[in-house]
């Protein structure tokens, strides 16, 4: 099955874009009519996803912003130039989720930052 519901969370998982895109479009305005204030869209195990995927969610982001709902989407990385120059709306975020296959050093892949420990607040 290539997608499914779980409380307030649509996981989508295909193989090519068709695929994706009659998945997509099938159940999108049910996520959105959900009853849940906070709801999730989960598409990082889509393989072979391109320029029709990026507009459909494209189209959806309008749609979530219009909603008024807090929205997290799970992307692909594949998908991350195709959807650069697209608006995000405030309520939306964007998880970028990057696959990783074979033997891959983990040190070339995640970025390691030093940020400092936020400072205890004084009460005196």
């Amino acid at each position: 099955m290539p997608s499914e519901f779980r409380w307030n969370r649509l996981i989508i998982r295909t193989e090519s874009e068709g695929e994706f895109c009659a998945a997509f479009e099938e159940n999108i305005n049910s996520l959105i009519s959900l009853e849940y204030d906070d709801i999730e869209c989960d598409l990082s195990e889509c393989i072979a996803l391109g320029s029709r995927a990026a507009d459909l969610i494209h189209w959806a982001m309008v749609a979530f912003g219009e909603s008024g709902k807090t929205v997290l989407l799970r992307i692909p990385s594949t998908l991350q130039t195709p959807m650069q120059t697209t608006p995000i709306p405030k309520n939306v975020t964007i998880d970028w989720v990057m696959r990783i296959h074979g033997d891959v050093d983990a040190d070339e892949v995640l970025m390691v930052t030093d940020t400092p420990a936020p400072r205890e607040r004084s009460d005196s």
